[in-house]
């Protein structure tokens, strides 16, 4: 009887706990190298869509700078005054996202890689900055990680200025991981649970005391 009552406590448990989805990764190595269209999504997941501001495209260079990892070059194509920006659509909630970021090039006046979590209006929901290392290789790596209750479904990254405007420098990232959101039980879950909880362990003690009698 111990037995059961221990499978039930441990059946109940894992309906209450959340569930954890798989984190999504790109590093962009499945993919062909050169121009892609807007939106692009990588072969590594069909999840994550990339798109930048002045649709010029994007491509997948076959060298990030850093061994021999391929990554993915927001450029500005044949638009020399453009300033660019990196979107990042999301087929789920997302509760985490980090990436690494090069060529970051010196510029006059300084600026810092910056990378927000947005919703479904472009709300901010979460966002993080990084003083770039000037050596324009991809190795420093920028976060943003929110909570269960305000997850994001888009994202931007950018090299902005300190009034957070983009600046004139190509972005390249790389190694793109997502956590999705925890999926919460629904509402009225934990009710029954405990419900059916109840009328079992209530049916067992029953028959036990009816064997005890007998």
């Amino acid at each position: 009887m111990a037995f059961k009552r221990s499978l039930l406590v441990v059946a109940i448990s894992l309906l209450l706990t959340p569930a954890l989805r798989a984190q999504i990764s790109i590093d962009f190595n499945s993919d062909s190298t050169g121009a892609k269209t807007d939106p692009f999504t990588s072969a590594d997941s069909s999840q994550v869509h990339f798109n930048d501001s002045i649709a010029e495209g994007l491509e997948v260079l076959g060298d990030s700078g850093v061994g021999d990892s391929q990554s993915l070059l927001n450029s500005r194509g044949d638009q020399d005054l453009a300033v660019n920006t990196l979107y990042m659509q999301f087929d789920l909630p997302i509760q985490a996202l980090s990436l690494y970021f090069g060529n970051d090039t010196e510029l006059e006046g300084g600026y810092v890689a910056r990378l927000q979590g947005l919703d479904d209006t472009d709300g901010i929901v979460i966002q993080s900055s990084v003083t770039p290392n000037f050596n324009e290789d991809t190795d420093q790596q920028i976060t943003v990680t929110s909570n269960a209750q305000r997850c994001f479904t888009n994202a931007d990254f950018a090299f902005v200025d300190e009034s957070g405007d983009p600046v004139d420098v190509e972005e390249i990232v790389d190694d793109v991981v997502a956590t999705p959101c925890e999926v919460v039980p629904a509402a009225g879950t934990g009710a029954l649970a405990l419900l059916a909880a109840s009328l079992l362990l209530g049916g067992a003690l029953l028959l036990r005391r009816r064997a005890a009698v007998a």
